[in-house]
């Protein structure tokens, strides 16, 4: 029988921390945050970061008007880094779809800024494991082919903005 011995030199090394932009909760917080303050805050546009299988409703328990879902995709990291984010639009008691244009701009409000270079806003990147966070990258965000309006349950209307985030990777 044969003998097997394991070569000290190949130890498991500690881990080593990963920069802020190669981490996924960086990249989740920042794109939060981002939309949280401008979307929620700014506009007082419920935002809801998970699928809802029903229309939601405010705290004393009447359907809301109007909200909205941000999503995350597929993304691959690298030295320039991507990730696939969808926003969804709703409406509620919009038979012409009219308030679902309005609350697509303001969105649209956030994602291009036609003052820049390129027409599009530049979404702070965040460092989040320490507080306060601190800004290491910015990330810009490119409009995606996406579906048509469409109509779904409870008077509801819907469409997407889907956007790929890049940023600078390591």
């Amino acid at each position: 029988m044969t003998k097997i011995v394991i070569d000290e030199s190949y130890r498991i090394s500690p881990i080593s921390p990963i920069s802020p932009v190669s981490r996924e909760s960086d990249l989740k917080n920042s794109i939060k945050k981002y939309f949280l303050d401008s979307l929620e805050t700014l506009e007082s546009i419920p935002l809801f970061f998970d699928r809802l299988f029903e229309t939601p409703s405010d705290d004393e328990g009447t359907k809301l008007l109007k909200w909205v879902v941000i999503t995350f995709g597929r993304g691959d990291l690298g030295n320039v880094s991507e990730r696939q984010v969808s926003i969804e639009a709703y409406t509620r008691d919009d038979s012409e779809g009219d308030n679902l244009s309005v609350l697509l701009d303001t969105i649209m409000g956030y994602i291009l800024n036609e003052d820049s270079t390129n027409g599009l806003a530049t979404v702070p990147y965040y460092d989040t494991s320490s507080v306060p966070w601190t800004v290491v990258g910015g990330m810009m965000s490119f409009l995606q082919p996406s579906l048509n309006e469409m109509e779904g349950d409870d008077s509801t209307k819907f469409k997407s903005i889907n956007l790929l985030f890049k940023w600078g990777g390591k």
